[in-house]
């Protein structure tokens, strides 16, 4: 994953947190959200219910974009 993502979370923190969870070693999780690949952003509330799912960004003001409407 690129730097600016972590930056990009450690940013938001504590509205928002990044929780990092490789598919290969958690198919359960890649079922649940239907993740078909890496990298994907899926942004979930408090309760697990999916709120909105990427692929990627390709700069950390994207990213940052993305992510804004979704601040809790």
């Amino acid at each position: 994953m690129e730097q600016f993502a972590y930056q990009t979370f450690d940013s938001l923190a504590p509205r928002m947190e990044l929780v990092e969870q490789a598919i290969d070693f958690d198919p359960h999780i890649a079922r649940r959200y239907h993740v078909p690949g890496s990298p994907t952003f899926v942004l979930v509330d408090p309760a697990g219910k999916q709120l909105t799912r990427f692929h990627f960004e390709p700069t950390r003001a994207a990213l940052e974009a993305r992510l804004r409407p979704f601040l809790f």
